[in-house]
């Protein structure tokens, strides 16, 4: 129920998400008065606008100084509309990674094959650029994606000495081709460490991975056609005038190898044309996303901007890998996790234990579903399923509505504060509006309460157990509403109690190191008012310091004594007091018990323990002790009270009391 309970609330987060969303562009909207749908003139901007989202879509600028000039680098870019405006105005930065070791470097750039890698080489302790000229790059180029790393050689001269760098420099690990196995290859840079001239440097690099659409026949052959009829591929074209696409569109091909060919066309040549007529494209620059099942036209949608960012999560929406499916579970099931602190009952501290073992839980829970899907997805009949699958999922992830969840995502993931708020506002909510009860607060208090924890050194354990009967303290059944005394009864049906009398009976005795004491007695129990007699002849079985065997006692200790108090009452009990037992089955107060089992001293394979564990009470001299055919040992008294509830097990081990035949030892070990 509780998880049903994390499940709803984990909606009504999401939903909650959703429409601060649309608070938050009517908020822009009364602002700035217009909609952030609304496509914008690049002309009404200021210049600094206009670099900044240059800067975004990854165009350099360097030579252009007048407003008409970038206007029109802007336009022949992509449409600009209020969201981007939105994303120009935050900046990220990627921090740097110093490799550790050879292997570190080989795993994390040439091995992961779905990022570029711009590495300085360190030999002698001569950095290429300041602290502020990596700050700079890193914010230019952060936004593309593209990861920074440190290479000291002086730590790692051998690698150095295999790759021939002898010298500081700029080193640039970008995969060979947009396939998922190609090659990393590695370019160092050769000119002047400048910003501008570092990013121009990269963004030709990287463009060797978009394909040039030479003409009609080639569109048709290589784009349009796909070779199977379930093909999963995502094929991305760039219509413009410009010479090379923009950063944002190049980079994404290293993004995402072998699921995202990127190709480009240049709409100022003829044969350019020729592809946007048959295209039937009205309007130049546009970006298409080539399917299998339909042609999507990016930038007329929510959330669909000329951004890596953007860029990334309609990709990522369209051609999910299992990475992506697998981290986006991660998230939503620890954030349902999460609920588990309003949920629970107790303090803080209560609180927390139980939300780190609920999402300890719910992970490994997790972590065990994707080991078990991961081993399906390898047979060989499921791969046509996984690609029906990704067919189904693209139709929903390609339909407009959706458009509205990728611009969700696109702002949430730009800034964290507001989902993390708002799950902690909620989680506060839900907590002050959760009933609480009576029972919560006693909860709470024995949480705190060590003196319930039980030794075997309690001094009084009768008076634990003398508020509730013997049958609800041992029954896992107690506690039920309006339970009877039928469904505390054993599951087991004894029609006789004599198998009691068989069990073995005899007198403790506590050793001294001297000599082993043993009492010869008879007893007998006529039902349960009655008042049992006893005759004990004390005698020495075997003294393990004189030798003396079979010697006769001290008369003050021989003799015959009675005990006249009822088998439920017994005087003598260790130190316990006169408990009363009341509502013992009628059939157990009319029995008649004699004990034929009479032994001198501890029968031999039986446990030695020095406690009753029924009682908690240490064996005292002289107390009268009853063991099960399991070979544990009890009180007389505690065990008679066991047995004539109808408990006919073992309190222990739960072996059957009544199987007196079998004789084997079940603790020989």
């Amino acid at each position: 129920m509780a998880v049903w309970i994390k499940v709803a609330l984990l909606l009504v987060y999401l939903s909650v998400l959703f429409i601060l969303t649309r608070l938050l562009e009517a908020t822009i909207w009364y602002e700035q008065g217009q909609m952030s749908l609304q496509f914008l003139d690049p002309m009404t901007l200021s210049v600094l606008r206009l670099k900044a989202i240059l800067e975004q879509r990854g165009v350099s600028f360097e030579n252009m100084l007048e407003k008409q000039e970038l206007s029109n680098l802007v336009q022949a870019t992509g449409p600009v509309r209020g969201e981007e405006l939105q994303v120009t105005q935050s900046s990220e930065d990627t921090p740097i990674t110093n490799y550790t070791s050879d292997l570190d470097f080989y795993e994390q750039v040439e091995d992961a094959k779905d990022s570029m890698w711009l590495v300085e080489v360190v030999v002698e302790e001569r950095p290429l650029l300041s602290d502020s000229g990596w700050h700079s790059i890193r914010l230019s180029l952060t936004k593309f994606g593209v990861r920074f790393g440190r290479f000291d050689c002086q730590h790692h001269t051998r690698m150095c000495t295999r790759k021939g760098w002898f010298s500081s420099r700029l080193v640039l690990a970008v995969p060979e081709n947009f396939l998922s196995k190609a090659n990393v290859v590695l370019y160092t840079y050769p000119g002047p460490m400048k910003v501008n001239a570092i990013f121009e440097w990269i963004k030709q690099n990287s463009n060797q991975q978009v394909k040039q659409v030479e003409d009609a026949y080639d569109l048709q052959d290589n784009w349009l056609t796909f070779p199977a009829a379930l093909s999963p591929q995502v094929r991305v074209l760039c219509l413009s005038t410009l010479t090379s696409v923009p950063l944002f569109l190049s980079s994404l091909s290293v993004k995402f190898p072998g699921r995202v060919k990127i190709g480009r066309v240049n709409a100022a040549t003829k044969k350019g044309q020729e592809i946007v007529k048959k295209l039937d494209i009205k309007k130049v620059p546009s970006y298409l996303v080539l399917t299998k099942q339909k042609i999507y036209y990016y930038g007329y949608q929510r959330g669909e901007v000329m951004t890596f960012k953007a860029w990334e999560i309609f990709l990522k929406c369209a051609y999910p890998n299992m990475n992506d499916i697998f981290i986006w579970s991660i998230i939503l099931t620890n954030i349902a996790g999460c609920f588990e602190v309003c949920l629970a009952n107790g303090g803080i501290f209560k609180r927390v234990i139980k939300l780190l073992f609920c999402l300890f839980q719910y992970n490994i829970i997790l972590l065990l579903v994707w080991i078990l899907t991961l081993g399906l997805l390898q047979l060989p009949f499921v791969e046509h399923l996984t690609f029906t699958s990704l067919q189904v999922i693209r139709i929903f992830t390609l339909d407009p509505i959706f458009s509205v969840i990728r611009n969700d995502l696109l702002v949430y993931s730009s800034n964290y504060t507001i989902p993390v708020c708002t799950l902690l506002v909620l989680i506060a909510i839900v907590s002050y509006f959760k009933p609480s009860s009576a029972q919560e607060s006693e909860e709470e208090s024995d949480w705190w309460n060590f003196s319930n924890l039980r030794t075997l050194n309690y001094h009084n354990g009768w008076e634990m157990m003398r508020l509730r009967p013997f049958d609800q303290i041992f029954n896992p059944s107690f506690g039920t509403p309006a339970a009877t005394d039928i469904e505390h009864q054993s599951p087991v049906t004894v029609n006789s109690l004599e198998y009691i009398s068989l069990l073995p009976v005899w007198l403790h005795v506590q050793h001294t190191c001297k000599c082993t004491i043993s009492y010869l007695f008879s007893s007998e129990y006529t039902g349960m008012n009655s008042s049992p007699t006893m005759d004990l002849t004390p005698s020495i079985v075997h003294c393990c310091e004189c030798g003396a065997e079979s010697a006769t006692l001290d008369s003050s200790l021989s003799g015959s004594s009675e005990i006249t108090n009822d088998v439920l009452e017994m005087s003598t009990l260790g130190s316990t007091a006169h408990l009363p037992w009341n509502g013992l089955p009628h059939c157990a107060r009319s029995s008649t018990i004699k004990n034929k089992n009479i032994h001198r001293g501890r029968p031999i394979s039986y446990l030695v323990d020095s406690h009753c564990v029924i009682c908690l009470e240490a064996y005292q001299a002289g107390s009268q002790l009853r063991g099960l055919p399991c070979r544990h040992v009890f009180h007389d008294k505690c065990i008679l009270t066991w047995l004539l509830r109808d408990n006919h097990f073992c309190p222990t081990c739960r072996f059957p009391a009544f199987q007196i035949s079998d004789y084997n030892d079940q603790h020989s070990e």
